[in-house]
């Protein structure tokens, strides 16, 4: 399955990449977004920023920073 994550205008899919990428295929045909980011390719260094938040993958852990 799919985890859809949304607030306003800020999108989190999370599940197997077909369906993930299926999906955000179908939301950038819809409305202008900015760059797709694979969390698996975020780090400390270089986290994804949700709802002003970090997010990244450190040994297969999810991590949540609330700033």
């Amino acid at each position: 399955g799919l985890v859809i994550l949304t607030y306003v205008d800020d999108i989190i899919a999370i599940g197997p990449s077909k369906y993930a990428d299926e999906f955000m295929d179908a939301i950038k045909k819809r409305f202008k977004c900015t760059e797709v980011v694979d969390l698996e390719q975020c780090s400390h260094e270089s986290p994804l920023i949700f709802l002003s938040n970090e997010i990244w993958i450190q040994i297969s852990i999810f991590i949540i920073i609330f700033i």
